[in-house]
């Protein structure tokens, strides 16, 4: 019985993935159209969500549940959000331009592909305030049985979201094996998780697909003996590379220079939630089921919460991902000095897609500016611990460099300058005469 199950499945995934699909992308700057909106003033704010366990941080934060609720992290800051679930990419950063929403939640190679239309206009340019997490696991390139090495795969195609969290992913994946990414033949499609066609996992099932770029729960179903393909396996995963894939959210610059108290209050509730979530996970109590109901709610299509959903984004919790928290966020937006930082990552991958043609330039996405030691000391206040060891840069050049520009386009770097001298450096000399400038740098001292 289970077999012809399996086969009407089969068939019927098929059928329902035999539409017209995309096999070539162009940038999204010649793409998307949108013009740009101001974000509108309004009582209740829209925050994105994707398919993607660490967004229980903002349904926790929210109460459990789609609106902000009494009493909840979010509503103790004085904020109110309804959160909004949107995979589609090229949609979000439609609705960014246009103002609908001001924060842009994505991958780091995605808000990488999306930086050069968002800085059309420099009121949406990107700017990065809060990592949610690094993928572990949860992201996974599932492949037919008759795949043996990334070679193979130049034989069919490959199914993924269009402008989804893999693109990154696979352009690596890609170089790493020595093989060119535009060698490669794509399925791209509208949907990552919903549904049952235009996705990944229905697109795995046509004959002439090879491999699919998917997350656990539907790479889990490949495998599977009822719905799956038999001998089907994970080529790759991100618990073999733990620090690529980097959830995010972003906020636009103009949002962000006139309400940074918002976006920074936004940023301390996630802090906090984020630390809660590790005890209601432990404690595995009513505020756990609560989440849990909510999570599959909002993020995983089912609207009563059934006992697979719920399970479902326990699982992916546990095992798909590791959020970053405050130490994490501190040493992937401060430490200059580790090599899987915000800079890093970001020139990784820009240099990918040019390479790959989904963007024509680099264009850099800026990053907020926090004193980290004041927000740690609110945060301890708040209840947070095991945070009072971190080491917080006490310098950060990037800072001082955006000091400095503001102040010259704003016409008062004279006021701000406290002391200034010039030092001569004479040509065809090994030497430097430091006694000619003593007395200015004691009195610098």
């Amino acid at each position: 019985m289970q077999k012809i199950i399996a086969i009407i499945m089969f068939i019927l995934l098929c059928f329902g993935s035999a539409h017209a699909y995309v096999t070539e992308l162009k940038p999204l700057d010649q793409l998307i159209t949108t013009p740009m909106g101001k974000v509108k003033p309004r009582k209740q704010h829209l925050l994105p969500a994707i398919t993607w366990a660490a967004d229980q941080v903002a349904i926790n934060a929210n109460g459990s549940a789609l609106e902000t609720q009494p009493g909840s992290i979010f509503d103790q800051h004085g904020l109110n959000f309804k959160i909004l679930w949107l995979d589609t990419f090229q949609k979000m950063v439609e609705m960014f331009i246009a103002g609908e929403i001001w924060m842009l939640r994505a991958t780091l190679d995605q808000a990488v592909l999306a930086a050069p239309v968002c800085a059309r206009n420099p009121e949406t340019t990107l700017v990065g305030f809060w990592q949610y997490s690094f993928s572990e696991g949860g992201d996974r390139f599932t492949v037919k049985p008759g795949v043996k090495s990334f070679k193979d795969l130049l034989k069919g195609e490959i199914a993924m979201m269009a402008w989804g969290p893999h693109m990154g992913f696979i352009a690596k994946l890609a170089k790493d094996n020595g093989v060119s990414i535009k060698d490669l033949k794509f399925r791209f499609t509208k949907e990552l998780f919903k549904g049952e066609k235009d996705n990944p996992r229905a697109e795995f099932y046509d004959p002439n697909v090879l491999g699919s770029l998917v997350i656990s729960p539907d790479s889990d179903k490949l495998k599977s003996a009822e719905f799956g393909v038999e001998g089907a396996w994970d080529m790759y995963d991100t618990g073999q590379a733990n620090t690529l894939i980097s959830d995010m959210i972003f906020v636009r610059k103009d949002f962000y220079e006139a309400h940074p108290e918002i976006v920074e209050k936004t940023l301390m509730s996630l802090f906090i939630s984020e630390y809660q979530m590790h005890s209601i996970y432990a404690s595995a109590g009513d505020d756990l089921t609560r989440l849990l109901e909510a999570s599959a709610r909002i993020l995983l299509e089912s609207p009563d919460a059934d006992e697979e959903a719920v399970n479902i984004a326990k699982d992916m919790w546990n095992l798909d991902m590791r959020t970053t928290g405050f130490a994490g966020n501190v040493r992937y937006f401060a430490d200059k000095k580790w090599p899987r930082n915000f800079d890093n990552m970001q020139a990784e991958f820009q240099d990918l897609f040019m390479e790959w043609g989904l963007i024509t330039q680099k264009v850099n996405i800026e990053q907020a500016y926090w004193n980290y030691g004041k927000m740690r000391d609110k945060l301890i206040a708040a209840g947070l611990t095991g945070i009072d060891n971190i080491k917080i840069p006490k310098f950060d050049t990037r800072k001082v460099k955006a000091a400095i520009k503001k102040a010259e386009q704003e016409g008062t770097i004279d006021q701000k300058v406290i002391f200034s001298f010039s030092a001569q450096f004479l040509p065809n000399r090994s030497d430097f005469p430091i006694e000619k400038y003593e007395d200015k740098m004691r009195e610098f001292l």
